[in-house]
């Protein structure tokens, strides 16, 4: 007699266990398993060999945190940082994944070390995969995860970086396989190891919970061992990680803060919604190889119960709309709706047969489709290989990798440095001893300090006039380091002329040392102009009674200042007059350079000198050069600025040059 639990919804029992024509004993199983763990080893030691860099700036944020916890232990704070929610509570996301890295960067030299373990990393997702492919479909089980490194693009490009989310999909396959396979202790043990490995928390108890909900549809039981082993594994999970309560702080900001601010900040194309055309060309491969299994499997027994199908098929929706949201997900869709195929071909008790049926008529071999298959897949897989080769070059003579370590050398022990958050990861590697302003993600800055943020965000974008003054005092930092070839280049032109910035190292990457010239060159003594005066006002008014555009308070400050910030007066939709007086007691030649924001007006001593109609952006070394003669006595230089209505900055340079 038919157990009735064992009777799938609008299925027929099975009368007794189905015999696999294609099973594997245990030995054979494992035998080839192995085999597909050496060859994965030798795939990605020869993907790697060539270049002694890792793709992915964040895979060095995860080498130095090791580091720093491989000398140190794990600690509270994350030194490396200053402002924002990972400078006051590193709950450290990724615990675990960083206590495994710990070995490859202690017993190596860190940057073999990380190609070591994202090898291994590699080669173990490989490895499950092929485990579960030959539990699926027997022999040819051995083939689906490399087709899947050749067939989809967008699954081995995630495979590349050194990232805790390799880490989340071995543990959510082996999770997923355990339910299946009613495992529930190592089911939570999973659970317990994916909290102190991922952030994601949530989303494998939700998985989970949705799981549970499909078996109970399907069987008509309510297993609720499904959810409550994964929710009490992640929940003691996070109660003993080494930072709590931190790691709950940074769960919510990651997860769910950083919804909130999706829209307004840059925070990468890996989280855009998945293009159609880039999810079809770069996973042709794979969808055409999905085809050709379907088509090959042949009816060969009675249908069997499916909880391997409709666990993977659960997981592989639930990513799949993930997926569409957002690109990253690729990396847990393509081996869950691969085993989700497989596995739904078992249950219905099909076979893979020698032929693949032609959607027409008539049918071909199944090795010479897989080799058709391949032979479609090369041209795009070959392209993308040199992609990844060329972006992951050390360049002639290994100058990327050179320019590493001299800017590494050049950061002084303890710099204060202001770096976009992207670079951060490499510059906590290469340059350790220095103390930069956010990592890994903007949410965690935005978020906390907002103000900190839009100057960050401001300053390499270009907008900010006065990158020194604004890099002192918002971001307390007395340096700057970025990339040039991803900075944008008005960055770059602001500071090399600028007297208070000090260039230390220029290669690929770029440092300057920000501080006050021993003579202050720029003319910052202004007198606000009353609304409706006279422009420029006679020579006969006294302006004794004007109020002055204030300064910072602090010395050390004003020593840094130079660009004239009318904005503080007027905000950022009116003109400001202002009127700076010179009192020589000699006959003097000076020259000026005069680079306003907005459109600007220059007079002196009444004698209109320039009239700027277009913003100007005031960059440094690009503004209006002139020569003045002027004789003892007193001489008045009047300035009216208005907004650039792109920037809305409203201000100017003027300031002493040695020559015209």
């Amino acid at each position: 007699m038919s157990d009735p639990d064992k009777t799938r919804q609008g299925e027929s029992p099975t009368t007794e266990p189905a015999r696999d024509s294609w099973a594997l004993s245990g030995s054979a199983l494992w035998g080839r398993t192995s085999v597909v763990f050496l060859i994965a080893l030798a795939f990605f030691a020869f993907l790697y060999a060539p270049s002694p860099l890792i793709y992915d700036s964040d895979s060095y944020f995860h080498l130095a945190v090791a580091r720093e916890y491989a000398e140190s232990g794990a600690s509270r704070q994350l030194e490396a940082v200053r402002f924002g929610l990972l400078a006051e509570q590193f709950g450290d996301k990724e615990f675990l994944f960083h206590a495994f890295l710990i070995p490859f960067v202690e017993w190596m030299e860190p940057t073999l070390g990380g190609r070591v373990a994202l090898t291994l990393l590699g080669a173990a997702i490989l490895t499950v995969v092929g485990y579960l492919s030959l539990r699926a479909i027997g022999g040819w089980g051995m083939l689906v995860p490399f087709w899947l490194c050749v067939g989809s693009l967008e699954f081995i490009w995630r495979l590349v970086r050194l990232r805790a989310e390799l880490f989340s999909v071995l543990i959510l396959l082996l999770a997923l396989w355990a339910a299946i396979q009613k495992r529930y202790l190592l089911l939570a043990l999973l659970s317990m190891l994916f909290a102190l490995a991922y952030t994601a928390v949530h989303a494998l108890v939700g998985l989970f919970l949705i799981i549970l909900l499909a078996h109970a549809w399907a069987f008509k039981r309510w297993e609720w061992r499904l959810l409550v082993y994964p929710l009490l594994g992640a929940g003691v999970g996070l109660l003993i990680h080494p930072q709590f309560p931190d790691n709950l702080a940074v769960w919510w900001f990651q997860s769910i803060e950083y919804f909130r601010f999706k829209g307004a900040l840059d925070v990468g194309t890996e989280i855009e919604p998945m293009r159609t055309d880039v999810l079809l060309i770069t996973n042709f491969g794979w969808f055409l190889g999905m085809y050709i299994l379907w088509r090959a499997a042949e009816k060969s027994s009675p249908t069997r119960r499916g909880e391997a199908a409709l666990t993977f098929g659960v997981a592989t929706l639930v990513f799949g709309l993930l997926y569409l949201m957002m690109s990253r997900f690729a990396v847990y869709f393509v081996p869950l709706a691969t085993l989700w195929l497989l596995f739904e071909i078992r249950r219905q008790g099909r076979d893979l047969s020698r032929w693949v049926r032609l959607p027409w008529q008539g049918r071909i071999r199944l090795g010479l489709a897989w080799i058709l298959c391949l032979l479609v897949c090369l041209p795009i897989a070959g392209y993308e290989l040199r992609r990844y080769r060329h972006r992951n070059s050390p360049g002639p003579a290994n100058e990327r990798l050179l320019d590493r370590e001299a800017f590494g050398e050049t950061v002084a022990d303890g710099a204060r440095v202001v770096a976009a958050w992207r670079s951060t990861p490499l510059y906590m590697f290469w340059a350790p001893q220095g103390r930069y302003i956010n990592v890994l993600d903007p949410v965690f800055l935005a978020a906390v300090d907002p103000a900190a943020h839009q100057a960050q965000v401001d300053i390499f974008a270009g907008r900010e006039p006065d990158v020194p003054l604004v890099a002192a005092t918002v971001l307390e930092s007395q340096y700057i380091a970025y990339a040039r070839a991803t900075t944008s280049k008005i960055l770059s032109r602001r500071l090399s002329a600028d007297p208070r910035a000090t260039l230390r190292y220029q290669d690929i990457n770029v440092l300057f040392e920000f501080r006050a010239p021993e003579t202050n060159p720029f003319v910052l003594d202004w007198k606000v102009i009353p609304s409706g005066s006279q422009l420029p006002p006679p020579e006969d008014e006294d302006p004794s009674g004007w109020p002055v555009l204030p300064r910072f308070p602090d010395p050390a400050l004003r020593g840094l200042e130079g660009y004239v910030n009318a904005r503080q007066v007027v905000g950022s939709e009116g003109c400001l007059g202002l009127l700076n007086t010179i009192d020589l007691e000699s006959d003097t030649q000076v020259t000026y350079e005069f680079a306003p924001s907005g459109p600007s007006v220059l007079w002196v001593d009444g004698t209109r000198l320039f009239q700027i109609q277009k913003p100007q952006q005031a960059v440094l070394g690009e503004g209006m050069l002139f020569s003045l003669d002027f004789a003892a006595g007193e001489h008045r230089m009047s300035v009216l600025t208005c907004p650039d209505p792109e920037t809305q900055h409203t201000g100017f340079y003027l300031v002493e040059r040695e020559e015209y």
